[in-house]
């Protein structure tokens, strides 16, 4: 394109009286530009002129564009320049800053977005260096809310993260984070590129993966080994199954390769002992974030300062209440109405009061009976009630309790319970020829036992399990009349103080045992061997 001065000179006129040139140089004839802004001028005229590429008119610009990029892939010219000009001149190294510094703006925008969305309490967990977190807060506090604020902030601005939350059931976890975590990451804008509810996977376009998963049951507990976390959230820990095994054998060990975090969530512990209790009250508060707090406490719920006070009056509680405490609190209270058996004083005895009891008994009312629970997925246990015909206490003389490990072993226990009864100096006399270990049958408890009779030649049969729930009843009055006699500080006794109820939605306690707060093993052998008793009872009972 010819360059042409009148054109230039033309583009942009000095107005009548106008001074272009306030420093004082010569002004020029051309309308008073200088000779660059004449340059710039020209430039501009001749871009945007169109020319011909290809059959197409076009912009020069574009065309010069395009033929600069044709000859740098063909190597000519074009590839000189372009290598001279981002080589020598270190473009490329600027934007490579620039992309470096755009990408952190945004990622750090994103992350105040999510930040500035939670209460203080949220962003102390956001924030938080720490490996282990244990939040114990009241209900409706936003522990939940917190969870998929943490999840956010974790996958959202950084690729490649991993997130696995684990809830009591699959569809509580798909409902409360599933469903809310999507509709949260729409409102960022954050695009996903895989999303499958059944499951509870989701991933993003940055490849961060969040995986919802639960501990139903020993199955679905063993599918999560494997693979490495960034975060493992665990919630509902007063009611997880298994908590000590689920943390320390399968989440611990993912959390390792990454250094992550795992935090642990719920409300207080429902019984004595838990291992939820044991992390809240022994972690070392140097190296685990510990937070407790309540609905007073969260500012996203309308009136949240007067809603504690409000729950009391709705559901009749008081401040003593242990409800009230642990579930609206966060606090360390048992639930000592919804325990099974209420083990007192008069529960207890001692190596001398069964010496005196025992020389009051004809030796010929006096026998053994025992029971065997297997633990197929916990512990095997072992219970012997030593009774007599003429009294009716019931004392447990021999306990055992021990991580399932196989038949051989069961059957050891079983010998070893045997000898402990021929070998101790007051059961002497007493008869021992009609002892029988009443087991578990459920399951592949019938085959177990089958084997441990007939292989090892030891007395194990099948117990009488019908009906648990009247079993329980008649174990509930034996302790709360005092009539069942066991040792202080026994398996039997740490055990009573951690089995519970359940309780429905309204806090009603519902008359079954709450295994995912703790699973009995020796309780339910206590059962198998009572049985026999009561049924001996009756007899007499009907005899006159």
């Amino acid at each position: 394109m010819p360059f042409d001065p009148e054109t230039i000179k033309n583009l942009n006129p000095a107005k009548p009286g106008e001074v272009r040139n306030p420093k004082g140089h010569n002004q020029y004839t051309n309308g008073g530009l200088s000779p660059k802004a004449m340059t710039h001028l020209a430039f501009k005229s001749m871009m945007s002129v169109n020319t011909d590429y290809e059959g197409q008119s076009v912009p020069y610009l574009t065309a010069f564009m395009a033929r600069l990029m044709d000859s740098a892939l063909e190597g000519g010219w074009g590839a000189r320049i372009l290598g001279e000009r981002l080589l020598s001149m270190n473009i490329l190294d600027e934007i490579d800053t620039y992309l470096t510094k755009s990408f952190r703006e945004n990622t750090d925008f994103i992350s105040y977005r999510i930040y500035k969305t939670c209460s203080d309490i949220q962003q102390r967990i956001l924030t938080s260096m720490s490996r282990t977190i244990i939040e114990m807060a009241g209900r409706r506090a936003g522990k939940t809310v917190g969870h998929i604020k943490l999840i956010l902030n974790t996958i959202c601005p950084t690729p490649g993260k991993r997130c696995l939350y684990i809830s009591k059931k699959h569809g509580v976890g798909i409902e409360q984070i599933y469903v809310p975590l999507l509709a949260e990451l729409n409102d960022l804008g954050i695009k996903t590129t895989h999303e499958d509810r059944s499951s509870g996977d989701i991933t993003l376009a940055n490849d961060s993966i969040v995986a919802i998963r639960s501990n139903d049951n020993a199955k679905v507990r063993e599918d999560l080994r494997g693979g490495h976390w960034d975060i493992i959230i665990i919630d509902e820990c007063q009611s997880q199954p298994m908590m000590k095994y689920l943390v320390e054998s399968i989440c611990e060990p993912m959390l390792e390769d990454t250094r992550g975090t795992l935090v642990m969530s719920g409300t207080g512990p429902r019984s004595a002992g838990t291992y939820w209790e044991y992390r809240w009250l022994e972690d070392d508060p140097n190296q685990t974030l510990k937070l407790n707090w309540n609905i007073s406490q969260n500012p996203f719920i309308d009136h949240y300062e007067d809603r504690l006070a409000e729950i009391m009056e709705s559901k009749g509680l008081k401040e003593t209440d242990s409800l009230y405490q642990r579930e609206y609190l966060g606090k360390v209270v048992y639930d000592i109405d919804a325990l099974v058996y209420r083990i007192t004083d008069q529960n207890y005895y001692t190596d001398e009061q069964l010496t005196a009891w025992l020389k009051d008994q004809p030796v010929v009312d006096l026998s053994f009976t025992a029971g065997l629970d297997y633990g197929f997925s916990d512990s095997d246990a072992i219970c012997i009630i030593l009774h007599s015909r003429s009294r009716r206490e019931r004392f447990m003389v021999y306990e055992y309790k021990l991580n399932h490990s196989g038949i051989e072993d069961c059957a050891k226990a079983v010998k070893a319970a045997i000898e402990y009864l021929n070998s101790d100096p007051q059961f002497v006399q007493i008869n021992k020829g009609d002892l029988v270990f009443f087991a578990d049958s459920g399951g592949l408890g019938k085959k177990i036992s089958y084997e441990i009779a007939t292989h090892y030649n030891l007395p194990v049969t099948d117990a009488y399990k019908v009906d648990k729930n009247n079993a329980i009843e008649l174990l509930q009055q034996e302790v709360r009349q005092g009539t069942m006699k066991i040792k202080k500080g026994g398996v039997f006794d740490e055990e009573c103080k951690m089995l519970v109820f359940e309780r429905d939605d309204n806090d009603n306690i519902v008359r079954v045992i709450d295994d995912t707060v703790y699973h009995g093993d020796i309780s339910d052998a206590a059962l198998y061997s009572m049985r026999p008793i009561w049924l001996l009872s009756e007899q007499r009972l009907s005899n006159g």
